[in-house]
């Protein structure tokens, strides 16, 4: 047997084109597991109770409770020392051990939005050194303009939006607290992350130039939204369950926005949607399939 027919995995036959339709990453190549700090402490609904948390911390003078405290792994300790963050919103000193931090600290702590959960916007503090594994590249991503799609991709869905699109950082658990990752609409330089040539192709067959914040209106509007799920249940429910994108008639058209309607979406730090199209913050690993 040809070694090709074995890369995939072993699933039954989709009775629908479920297996013709493009994956979300076929569509959106670069993609990333959200924030997993490995600790409850460094994130909070109120930015008090966080600079609570710091203030004992750094005050603490016994080592070893400090150390209990702030919870040491393997990557992530009170002596490790680490690059910055890109961003420049987030703890630039991070070159020093985070066991020198003084009172100082607790004042000028750099303190930020994020995705904890769909729906759920939480402060976290933004220093490297708190986080076991930070995700650089995506605080990295955190652009004007930029929208991280978070899907389901390791555990099947069955009901409930199909993804969720937020402008805040995603943590690794944002989708339906079991997994995930984000395939976030910008790389870090600002160029789109979308497949070669895509939106040169889709803008040739719809008769307008298009562009990536499309093609994201276009995804949330076809599967962040329990029709979707609905739709493709049988499909989903497999531990291979990646989300795709089924092609509507005219890609020239927004999708219609009645079932979006039912979406949830995760506003911008400023509050307002990230677009009137896509109003969906609710996505789950999916392939984008046509509404037929």
């Amino acid at each position: 047997m040809a070694a090709h027919y074995l890369a995939g995995p072993f699933t039954p036959a989709a009775q629908s084109q479920w297996d013709d339709y493009p994956a979300l990453n076929d569509l959106l190549p670069w993609s990333s597991t959200g924030i997993t700090a490995n600790r409850n402490w460094p994130s909070a609904p109120v930015v008090a109770v966080l600079k609570e948390r710091l203030k004992r911390l750094v005050a603490e003078p016994d080592n070893t409770r400090k150390a209990v405290l702030f919870k040491q792994t393997d990557t992530s300790s009170l002596t490790a020392r680490k690059e910055p963050f890109a961003a420049s919103d987030t703890e630039p000193h991070t070159d020093r051990a985070f066991n020198n931090e003084t009172a100082s600290y607790v004042n000028t702590a750099r303190i930020v939005r994020y995705g904890y959960r769909s729906f759920d916007r939480q402060w976290i503090i933004a220093d490297r050194r708190l986080l076991d594994r930070s995700r650089p590249e995506l605080w990295a991503a955190r652009l004007p303009g930029q929208m991280f799609v978070i899907e389901q991709h390791s555990q099947p869905v069955s009901d409930g939006p199909g993804i969720m699109v937020s402008a805040l950082i995603p943590d690794a658990h944002h989708f339906n607290n079991r997994g995930g990752r984000a395939l976030p609409m910008l790389h870090p330089g600002g160029r789109p992350n979308v497949a070669k040539g895509l939106l040169g192709a889709l803008s040739t067959i719809s008769g307008r130039e298009l562009t990536a914040e499309d093609l994201i209106a276009y995804i949330a509007g076809v599967t962040a939204h329990p029709g979707f799920t609905e739709k493709f249940t049988e499909e989903l429910d497999t531990l291979e369950s990646v989300y795709r994108s089924p092609p509507t008639s005219n890609c020239s058209n927004k999708p219609s926005t009645s079932a979006g309607t039912r979406s949830g979406y995760t506003p911008t730090p400023n509050g307002s949607p990230i677009s009137t199209a896509a109003t969906s913050d609710t996505p789950r690993v999916t392939r984008t399939a046509s509404q037929t």
